[in-house]
């Protein structure tokens, strides 16, 4: 909850600092914003982005498609990488040795797998956040990348908390059942609790 909060916090601060920064890059803006300090006026006055506007609803859409495109992206190298993991084990459980005791595993293997796979598995979601909002921004106009900036900060936000709170749900319902409820440890009920 409180990273989730500090997140959000720090996406809006650098939202401003976007907003900031396309009225002082424009020079029509510029001129105009110049003008409004005189009248007490921010920057905030000056730069508007219309929801109504075809390029701007592209940018809504794509911002809001993003996140789940990111979390099912890394969900999936997540399974991918668990698949690899377990055949290693399987693989080291194979050796009788091991399973008695008498032979030390070799963690060595496994470690290798997952520091590998979480180079090569990131690189796409990875590039997902860095070029969307290049290619919106270059591609369609500041409109846009504004509309997907807070398109990204409002449908992440949600995401995350619900992600968040669903994984807590499945926590405690597994040691609601591990505690003797619904037949407790190794039920069926356990079983399809453990994820």
């Amino acid at each position: 909850g409180f990273a989730i909060g500090s997140a959000v916090i720090a996406a809006v601060a650098l939202f401003a600092s976007f907003v900031e920064t396309v009225g002082a890059e424009d020079d029509g803006l510029a001129a105009l914003i110049e003008q409004g300090k005189e009248a007490g006026k921010t920057v905030f006055d000056f730069v508007k982005i219309n929801v109504a506007d075809p390029k701007v609803f592209i940018g809504l859409l794509i911002g809001g498609a993003v996140p789940f495109l990111f979390s099912a992206l890394a969900i999936r190298a997540v399974g991918r990488t668990a698949g690899v993991v377990v055949q290693e084990v399987r693989s080291q459980f194979a050796d009788g040795k091991i399973m008695k005791g008498e032979k030390e595993p070799d963690y060595g293997p496994v470690i290798d797998i997952c520091t590998a796979a979480s180079l090569r598995e990131l690189a796409t979601p990875a590039l997902l956040a860095v070029l969307t909002p290049v290619v919106l921004g270059f591609g369609i106009g500041w409109e846009a990348l504004g509309a997907f900036l807070a398109s990204v900060i409002v449908v992440g936000q949600l995401m995350a908390n619900y992600l968040s709170n669903a994984g807590g749900a499945w926590d405690n319902a597994k040691k609601y059942i591990e505690d003797g409820k619904h037949g407790g440890k190794g039920s069926e009920a356990h079983k399809a609790a453990v994820i």
